[in-house]
């Protein structure tokens, strides 16, 4: 019977086979409807019952001209009609969103002239998979579409091979949690030192961010690698920000410390966190600098070093220790996580493996130690030969080590990669198990700088692998295995050449199972080899359990991998047929924009406006359908233009037969990921002091000045201040500044794709796609200070208000370091918009002291207490330094030593650690002979005992009249401990 309802009418088949166990009869199923037929078949009965009554066997049909798509997101969902017969969108059909299982109705509405109805937010959680049967399961979706007689629906679990996953893409298998980051004023501290944290809190949504609820809760403090944690209490407001303050207390684990949110029954654990150590702030910076060009195959590498100070101007005739070490080249071109480059070359024969069952590495050249003595200004450029023997691209790794003027050794560090080619060549599969005769390779050739080639021709060369192993036995009875490979070149190869975007691909038939290599090889315009390797195994058909090939989806090709926000990005669509309907839809926590278009063979490209809320990444469906395919007059004209070789377009498909209907209607659907600017997100904020150079304790007046990112001031932004010296943040950088960078996280596609087309046309088999396609003015000397507070943080502040232009101003207050200061603001406007901008700013002077003796000695240690004088003016200067320590034990003699323009000198008083004394004050003061330039510097150093008091043991009595506990030093105490 029809889906009209009712008992249908009884007829009566015939077999013109006569008597054949097999046979495929037709059903005259005019009308359109969903039928279902049951036939009654009295031998069937006989054979299968064992008497004679007829057995009844019954079977479903839906006939239609109407396809039914449906792209199913966790925010709003599109459903898109079209013929099945012209692949065109259907127009005012009725449209209706069902529970599967129950029949209720969820949603209802009409297409518009594209064949969509787009269903707003308030369908349940798309699932990649649903069942009627058992509790908790979830539902699959049924949606319906009736225009005239005609009826058609689907499925939301007629998705199989066209998921997320099918193409390599990272699906939202849940809704996005929100994102609770904390803004420090510092990533280090002491016990005893106190950290500001500012938190905020946004809900990530299909258009871009919305304020969260905000809430109270408990924020603990959890120490990596014990049990200790630290609660306080913590309120985020409606404007989506709090505040916290916490000081280390004395004897808290040193570590890193994670931030955990706790507000009722939830916790959410952050990604972030601090760490609690001791340290001492260097004075200085140094850096390692290769050539500004690549280096490809070079026989000599040109390295420059530096080394300075932090207040300014560099080091000269610094001693310095320069390593270079080779190691694997493992970085991945940005944007081309899912190809393979480089690889060893790979040769016939049998090789032995080594004992963790791997192929024998080319060995790598050993580690370099070049001595080297800076320049006067604290530079030095190094000529390095290089080694001729790298396998493939490598990385130098370039260390240089330095003393510092705290009397620390400290390390600046710079890797530099080594191109074995011009191109940097990659491979792909389609998974890691294909069908023996079906070999898919996919290429990408870049330059140097990551950006494609076109026209690179590269060749493939394949390579069978087995893995022969032998048990042999030992002296003593003990038994090992012999490991061996066999590589075998195999006849197959194939060719290809890049386009426009550096991609290629093609395809062989290998002729073996097993494990494969594919070798695919090109050479630069100065004929240096580059490489790419890949392993695949090939399965023969006993062994191919998946079946088929992945004939559902295609490759949708994005001209670039980034847009700018505003900017119009172009998508080839490499779809199978001469021409077709598209349904273009940019996708991500749901559907967020789609249209409608005709695609030819000859130019199938489409053009996608990129939105700001799109950053900082959408997903690019294309679902492209094609009515049946008639044969006719053009046709025949093509037929013949390819028989004589002047037209390469694609094989009509034949006539339709009882078995076979290449004809049918069909469609492809390719998803491609694309990176969106964040300019629509991005506030601009200037950070300018009033002048670069200060003197030790004065005040810069810095002035903040905020815009949106249309360019009118932020006036209601929410801005933080902090204001840092670089000698901590070279020892730990702070990274929580960097709020677009936290925000603007890569997101999951969240949109499942069904198509009732899959199933009219007939069942297919999935596989996996590998692939996605896809100084003057300062303020001089200040003669007699005494230098003694260098607290790294100079100023916090939590909120700074903005007046109606959007601008603040700040004075913060400077400490007695001579050092270089950041000066950062970070700033938030409403729910979408963030941003941060600092300025450098230093403290200097023509004369400075710098400490660099221990910060902990032991009594009875002999040592050095080391300062280093620092002539940081045009012309030389003779100096003489003077000491006190305190407790006065010892008495200093004057230092005097001659320091060059831009140059230093350390001094050094020699004292030997007294016992029963816990701290040593030192105070040193330097000057000039014409008085013009003179420092005082006070640090304090820890003294412990050498030997520490301990208990060696202990007694337990009942005390009384008699009780008699003898105390005596143990054999061996030190005289009068």
């Amino acid at each position: 019977g029809g889906a009209g309802g009712g008992a249908g009418d009884p007829f009566k088949l015939d077999l013109p086979g006569r008597g054949k166990d097999f046979e495929i009869v037709g059903l005259p199923l005019g009308k359109p409807g969903f039928y279902v037929v049951e036939l009654a078949s009295p031998t069937l009965g006989r054979a299968l019952l064992g008497r004679d009554v007829p057995r009844y066997v019954a079977s479903a049909a839906l006939v239609t001209d109407l396809a039914v798509h449906f792209e199913w997101g966790r925010d709003r969902s599109l459903a898109w009609v079209t013929r099945l017969s012209t692949g065109k969108p259907v127009a005012n059909a009725v449209v209706q969103v069902s529970d599967s299982c129950t029949g209720k109705p969820l949603a209802r509405g009409a297409t518009d002239k594209s064949g969509g109805l787009m269903v707003a937010r308030g369908l349940p959680e798309p699932e990649t998979y649903g069942s009627c049967k058992g509790e908790g399961s979830p539902h699959p979706l049924m949606i319906s579409a009736r225009t005239g007689d005609d009826f058609s629906f689907t499925l939301t679990d007629w998705g199989e091979g066209i998921r997320p996953f099918d193409f390599d893409l990272s699906y939202g298998y849940s809704a996005a949690t929100d994102i609770i980051h904390t803004v420090f004023d510092r990533a280090l501290v002491r016990q005893g030192e106190t950290i500001h944290m500012k938190h905020i809190l946004r809900r990530p949504d299909a258009r871009g961010f919305s304020l969260a609820p905000g809430f109270t809760g408990t924020l603990r403090l959890s120490h990596r690698g014990s049990d200790t944690q630290f609660e306080m209490p913590v309120t985020i407001g409606a404007n989506g920000t709090g505040e916290t303050v916490w000081t280390a207390p004395k004897g808290a684990p040193m570590g890193d410390y994670d931030l955990v949110f706790v507000v009722g029954d939830t916790t959410t654990e952050s990604a972030q966190s601090f760490k609690v150590d001791e340290y001492r702030l260097p004075t200085m910076r140094a850096s390692v600098t290769g050539p500004k060009t690549a280096l490809v195959k070079p026989r000599t590498a040109q390295l420059d070093l530096f080394a300075g100070y932090l207040s300014g101007g560099g080091a000269p005739g610094l001693p310095v220790d320069v390593r270079i070490g080779w190691f694997a080249h493992s970085a991945t071109p940005v944007g081309y996580d899912k190809f393979s480059f480089g690889g060893e070359p790979i040769s016939e024969g049998v090789k032995p493996l080594d004992g963790e069952g791997e192929d024998a590495k080319t060995p790598l050249p050993p580690t370099q130690m070049l001595p080297a003595t800076l320049g006067s200004d604290g530079t030095r450029r190094m000529t390095v030969d290089m080694p001729q023997t790298l396998p493939g691209t490598t990385d130098m790794q370039v260390e240089m080590d330095y003393r510092d003027a705290n009397g620390e050794t400290l390390t600046a560090s710079k890797s530099i990669p080594i191109y074995a080619s011009g191109v940097q060549l990659g491979v792909a599969t389609d998974g890691w198990m294909m069908r023996a005769d079906d070999l898919r390779l996919r290429f990408v050739a870049l330059d140097t700088d990551g950006k494609p080639i076109k026209g690179q021709k590269l060749s493939v060369a394949l390579y069978s692998r087995q893995i022969l192993t032998a048990r042999r036995r030992l002296i003593g009875g003990f038994y090992a295995y012999d490991n061996r490979m066999r590589t075998t070149k195999l006849s197959a190869s194939c060719s290809a050449t890049t386009d426009a975007q550096g991609l290629a691909q093609c395809k062989a038939d290998p002729g073996v199972s097993g494990e494969i290599y594919a070798v695919v090889t090109t050479t630069d315009a100065d004929g240096n080899v580059a490489r790419a390797v890949k392993s695949v195994w090939l399965a023969g058909n006993d062994d191919w359990w998946f079946g088929g090939d992945n004939g559902d989806r295609m490759d949708v090709v994005p001209e670039k991998l980034t847009y700018a926000s505003g900017e119009t990005a172009r998508f080839q669509v490499r779809m199978p047929f001469r021409s077709a309907t598209a349904l273009v839809s940019v996708e991500r926590e749901g559907v967020l924009s789609s249209f409608v278009t005709e695609l030819s063979g000859k130019d199938p490209v489409i053009e996608v406006p990129m939105d700001a809320a799109y950053a900082p990444d959408v997903y690019v469906s294309v679902l492209v359908v094609r009515g049946r395919v008639e044969s006719g007059f053009w046709s025949w004209i093509h037929r013949i233009a390819r028989t004589l070789g002047l037209s390469d377009t694609p094989e009509d498909a034949a006539e339709p037969t009882a078995l076979v209907d290449l004809a049918k209607p069909a469609y492809r659907l390719g998803i491609a990921k694309v990176k969106v600017g964040w300019e629509g997100h991005t506030l601009a904020v200037a950070v300018k002091a009033d002048r670069e150079r200060y003197a030790p304790r004065g005040t810069a007046n810095v002035s903040i000045q905020v815009r949106k990112p249309d360019g009118s001031p932020a006036r209601e932004a929410d801005v933080a201040f902090a204001a840092v010296d670089q000698a901590l943040l070279q020892l730990a950088p702070n990274d929580s500044w960097n709020i677009l960078d936290a925000m603007m996280g890569d997101r999951p596609l969240s949109v499942l794709t069904a198509t009732a087309q899959m199933q009219v046309v007939g069942k297919r088999h999935y596989g996996r796609k590998a692939l996605e396609a896809g100084g003057g003015g300062g303020g001089g000397d200040l003669s007699g200070l005494n230098r003694e507070n260098f607290q790294p943080v100079l100023l916090w502040k939590g909120h700074v208000p903005l007046d109606a232009q959007g601008r603040a101003r700040v004075s913060v207050p400077l400490s007695d370091a001579l050092s270089s200061f950041k000066l950062v603001a970070i700033a938030t406007d409403g729910a979408q918009a963030f941003g941060t901008g600092s300025t450098d700013i230093r403290t200097a002077q023509d004369l400075s002291l710098y400490a660099g003796m221990p910060p902990l000695v032991r009594s009875g240690d002999f040592y050095g207490a080391r300062f280093t004088l620092r002539n940081g003016s045009d012309r030389a200067m003779t100096v003489t330094a003077n000491v006190d320590v305190f407790p006065r034990m010892a008495q200093g003699k004057p230092l005097t030593v001659t320091i060059p323009a831009g140059g230093a000198a350390p001094v050094a008083w020699n004292l030997t650690a007294p016992s029963g004394v816990d701290t040593l004050r030192w105070t040193v003061r330097a000057s000039s002979t014409d008085g013009r330039a003179t420092d005082q510097v006070t640090v304090t150093q820890d003294v412990i005992p050498a030997v520490p008091t301990e208990i060696w043991a202990a007694t337990l009595a009942q005390v009384g009249e008699t009780t008699l506990i003898p105390i005596a030093p143990p054999m061996g105490a030190l005289p009068g401990r």
